[in-house]
């Protein structure tokens, strides 16, 4: 899934191995072959004043064919489901 991060978006890069501060959302439609990847959100966890963290959203991807069915939104709400979980004190959006 992360090559087509670097095909559809200008300037992503892949995300090392073991680096635990990463949490990637994906978007999966069941199908009788298996799961179908619709798309993709990956979010970056660090560290915020005083005893806190922050969840950085750093990317969303909607598939093409996917796209204009709302998606991208549900990955919005979901990434603010994982960060009010996660007790972070914001959700920033990467630029």
């Amino acid at each position: 899934m992360e090559p087509l991060l670097l095909f559809f978006i200008d300037g992503a890069s892949l995300i090392e191995k073991g680096d635990d501060k990463w949490d990637i959302l994906l978007t999966v439609q069941p199908s009788p072959k298996g799961n179908l990847v619709l798309g993709l959100a990956s979010m970056y966890s660090f560290w915020a004043y005083p005893e806190s963290q922050r969840l950085r959203l750093s990317q969303i991807l909607v598939l093409p064919p996917y796209r204009d069915v709302g998606l991208g939104k549900a990955m919005l709400h979901a990434t603010y489901g994982l960060a009010k979980t996660k007790g972070c004190f914001d959700l920033t959006v990467g630029s």
